[in-house]
């Protein structure tokens, strides 16, 4: 219940050192690079290639989802991009999604100072941050895809090279995902200072206050808009 950070770290890699299989979800002992080719999605989540979980994310109907954080290696032409539902997120600035990749490692470098070549050179630091952040409804489904637009090489085909992307979400439940949907109604950023202010507003609330807002409510969170706001 309440508000529970997560953050989900994908690599090329897998348990065994032939490359086969390409999958694992043992991240212990994931150490051998694994093949990507170039332009094709991998999934991040449940996908058949690298470190993988034994199910999808999901969202129950009362919680929602706030991402915050995407990041990838930044060579190799490494991009990450979140699906929401069937829909790309990240799409090009006429609207389409096709060759739609998302935000690339040179934006936002996983590990910050990461180098953006194979060999080691020229360091990368963020130029981007996700903000406004993503925000997942109940109900929705959601994924991310790993694209790298030059290929990489792994064991199987007599290379060493490692890519890997994270991303961190706070996942909201039960009251603090219906105050989450009021904020967003309001206009205020979500983010778990801005939940407890919240709290604290309809808290303080005096009894004219609070008369007053019975006679026109949102499920259980009152319509009651604070006077100060914290965006």
């Amino acid at each position: 219940m309440g508000i529970r950070p997560h953050v989900f770290e994908w690599c090329n890699l897998t348990s065994s050192e032939t490359g086969s299989p390409p999958f694992t979800t043992d991240s212990s002992t994931a150490r051998f690079p694994i093949t990507l080719d170039r332009l094709r999605p991998y999934d991040m989540f449940s996908g058949n290639y690298g470190i993988r979980i034994n199910q999808p994310p999901m969202i129950k109907p009362n919680q929602m989802v706030v991402i915050d954080k995407i990041a990838c290696t930044p060579h190799s032409g490494s991009h990450v991009q979140i699906l929401l539902e069937t829909t790309k997120y990240f799409q090009n600035p006429d609207g389409e999604d096709f060759n739609a990749y998302g935000i690339s490692g040179l934006m936002s470098p996983y590990p910050v100072g990461s180098p953006s070549t194979c060999n080691g050179t020229d360091a990368v630091l963020p130029a981007m941050e996700l903000d406004p952040p993503i925000y997942v409804l109940p109900g929705q489904t959601w994924g991310a895809i790993f694209t790298t637009l030059d290929g990489v090489q792994g064991v199987e085909s007599g290379g060493s090279t490692a890519v890997s992307a994270m991303i961190r979400y706070y996942l909201y439940d039960g009251l603090d995902a219906m105050i989450r949907m009021k904020l967003i109604d309001m206009g205020v950023s979500v983010k778990p200072s801005n939940i407890d202010w919240y709290k604290r507003e309809i808290l303080n609330l005096n009894k004219s206050q609070i008369a007053e807002s019975k006679l026109n409510t949102d499920g259980n969170i009152p319509t009651y808009r604070p006077q100060s706001l914290s965006r």
